[in-house]
């Protein structure tokens, strides 16, 4: 019984020991990239080149979605559509 909960206090105590802001930090790739973007595109073209930035592949096209645009790319035989945001 003694060495589980040795073992218990050893794997614990290390993420006790780390400032607040380490040991909650999620290190896990962001699931939904797409959504990282901050500032609008006010055309196609600047949409593409967003979606370029953000994701690799070719873009396949653009279409204006409301208040986004729609950008439909292509990368390692994977189509993916990039929503980013209109101004």
């Amino acid at each position: 019984m003694k060495p589980r909960w040795l073992l218990a206090l050893l794997l614990i105590f290390p993420t006790l020991a780390l400032p607040p802001g380490v040991a909650a930090k999620d290190h896990r790739p962001v699931a939904n990239k797409q959504q990282l973007h901050t500032q609008g595109a006010q055309n196609p073209q600047q949409a593409a080149a967003m979606a370029r930035r953000l994701h690799p592949g070719k873009v396949l096209g653009v279409k204006r979605k409301n208040k986004h645009f729609q950008v439909k790319m292509l990368h390692e035989g994977r189509v993916r559509y990039i929503s980013i945001k209109a101004e």
